[in-house]
């Protein structure tokens, strides 16, 4: 939260009240609380505890929220979407809501005293587990030796398609020592180029024109999907 405004947040009565009921575990409630108050206290909340805290709010009030814990928490702010279809209908959610999930997941394992701003229809889908999001995620460096084919076999099992050309999320893309993915870790995809199985430079690229949109030291893969952990389990149970 910004200095001024934790100030006059702190000095708060009521602010008191609320912090000594959840010291001692209560619940609480409180009405006609605006979006603003509710991400400084959640903002709040995550740096006393030292834990993550999530919100839940219907999807329109979700993004005045995540606007607000965005202003009060910077990128500890975090917004993990419903899916865009209805539960058991035969179709796969939007690729950028896939992403923004993904992302989230992962991001609560990098930082402490995150801010989950949810609608409450997001936990109705499973999602995937810690130990797989840990196991098909991958970190790429300038410099390191990790041959491509390893990289190809990583992305294949982790639900992306290859294409011609990277034009969207969940694709990649190989040309000859050149990778292309677009991972829900970037906005951008990544160009990988290789000289034999190291890693000779990462650049983030348009997919409007293909262009370079400037070198980067590292970048970061991961899971295309949500969902492809479903058959990895039924397998390994059998």
């Amino acid at each position: 939260m910004a200095g001024y405004l934790r100030k006059i947040f702190e000095e708060l009565a009521e602010f008191e009240a609320v912090k000594k009921a959840l010291e001692r575990g209560e619940k609480i409630s409180a009405g006609g609380v605006s979006a603003p108050i509710i991400a400084g206290l959640s903002d709040w909340a995550a740096k006393y505890f030292e834990r993550p805290v999530l919100v839940l709010a219907p999807e329109d009030i979700a993004k005045d929220l995540l606007r607000d814990a965005e202003f009060t928490a910077g990128e500890k702010a975090l917004s993990f979407p419903a899916w865009d279809i209805l539960p058991y209908e035969h179709q796969y959610p939007a690729p950028e809501i896939v992403a923004e999930r993904i992302f989230a997941l992962w991001r609560l394992r990098q930082i402490e005293g995150a801010i989950v701003v949810a609608p409450p229809l997001s936990l109705m889908w499973r999602t995937i587990p810690e130990n797989l999001l840990e196991e098909f995620s991958l970190s790429l460096k300038v410099g390191e030796k990790v041959p491509p084919e390893q990289i190809v076999r990583l992305l294949e099992r982790s639900g992306y398609h290859r294409e011609a050309v990277v034009e969207y999320l969940q694709t990649y893309a190989r040309r000859g020592d050149i990778l292309d993915v677009f991972s829900p870790a970037h906005p951008d995809p990544v160009r990988v180029e290789f000289f034999g199985d190291e890693i000779d430079s990462i650049r983030f690229f348009s997919t409007r024109d293909q262009r370079s949109l400037g070198k980067a030291k590292s970048a970061r893969i991961l899971p295309a999907t949500e969902w492809f952990t479903v058959d990895l389990a039924i397998s390994e149970e059998e």
